[in-house]
């Protein structure tokens, strides 16, 4: 098989989340996606590889992507974590000029506020913050370059094992991407990883990711 053909294979399906998902499930037909994949390649202009080809490339992506989604120390790992919610956040984003009195006055009011979390980039901050507090924070600092209210926090506290565990977020993220939910925000906080949506959503995801981390317990029952 061509190497460049696997390649361009690849770089297609892992941009697609949902299709990478549906791939590792084992729910795709790989005879018709190999057919619209090497017409897809045609258009671009990258030639027209065979299709038999391509749907080698997809088989061994799938068996790969499988092995990754299916990993005991995923599943031990999830099966071990739990879920907690925290609703009406408010995201604050400040620009780089006013970023030492967002982290001051964020560091400040930590120890009362209901839900605080601080991100730090290059040239701004983003204070995921309860909504009661985000006016407050916004008179003392000044005014964000972005503010998005009516958001949810749901927390998934792992074990210390994710740290060195590949896959967690990517199967946590994809099954929520899969299911049309924007994730706003996300960060990692050593064993805890924060996802931040629209409140609109956030039963739906709450579900989601509880039948996931259920559905794992099951595994990693039968996996030990």
């Amino acid at each position: 098989m061509d190497a460049s053909t696997a390649q361009l294979v690849r770089e297609r399906v892992l941009s697609d989340p949902c299709l990478s998902e549906c791939l590792a499930r084992g729910v795709v037909n790989l005879s018709e996606l190999a057919r619209q994949l090497s017409s897809e390649i045609e258009r671009m202009g990258l030639g027209r590889p065979r299709v038999a080809a391509v749907k080698m490339a997809l088989y061994r992506l799938s068996r790969r992507l499988r092995e990754q989604r299916l990993s005991q120390r995923v599943i031990k790992l999830l099966a071990r974590s739990r879920i907690i919610i925290h609703d009406s956040v408010s995201i604050l984003t400040f620009p780089g000029e006013l970023m030492p009195r967002a982290l001051a006055v964020a560091a400040e009011i930590a120890s009362r506020a209901r839900f605080i979390q601080v991100t730090q980039g290059f040239r701004n901050a983003t204070i995921v913050v309860s909504s009661e507090d985000a006016d407050r924070l916004v008179s003392r600092i000044g005014e964000p370059i972005d503010r998005i209210d009516g958001q949810t926090a749901i927390v998934i506290v792992s074990p210390e094992d994710i740290i060195e565990t590949p896959g967690v977020i990517s199967i946590l993220t994809g099954y929520l991407a899969s299911n049309g939910i924007n994730i706003t925000q996300i960060i990692s906080c050593y064993v805890d990883t924060i996802i931040v949506l629209d409140a609109r959503d956030a039963l739906k995801a709450f579900n989601l990711l509880h039948n996931i981390i259920h559905g794992m317990e099951g595994e990693g029952a039968r996996g030990r």
